[in-house]
């Protein structure tokens, strides 16, 4: 989990990009709808929260899966408690992107890693 080193009290210290594949995807993406409405409204619709796979995946290691953590009231989740239900024997980073960083700033959301092997050194 090489990445892993860049975060720091679930932060991340150094900003993580997309490839450029993905970020053109992205881009793309966010011309055609109006995201807040559209994460209101697919993720968040009658929810506090949902935890969704990351359609533009940031460019990392591959055996981490990613997913985004979508939150409206965080009164009513304990968030790494939330992340561990679902991946209580796999290594974990959960991270908030800084204010300046965020590309959605007006929904809370946490990036989650989940480390789904562990390549061996032969």
């Amino acid at each position: 989990m090489e990445y892993a080193q860049k975060m720091k009290n679930n932060t991340c210290t150094e900003r993580l990009q997309r490839t450029p594949f993905f970020q053109k995807q992205y881009d793309e993406y966010k011309q055609r709808r109006d995201l807040h409405d559209h994460i209101m409204k697919t993720y968040l619709y009658k929810r506090n929260y949902n935890l969704a796979r990351n359609l533009f995946p940031l460019n990392i290691d591959d055996n981490i899966s990613q997913y985004v953590l979508w939150v409206t009231d965080h009164a009513s989740l304990d968030i790494h408690e939330y992340v561990r239900h679902f991946f209580a024997t796999k290594r974990t980073v959960v991270f908030t992107n800084p204010k300046e960083w965020k590309s959605i700033p007006t929904i809370t959301h946490h990036h989650v890693f989940v480390e789904e092997y562990v390549a061996s050194k032969l």
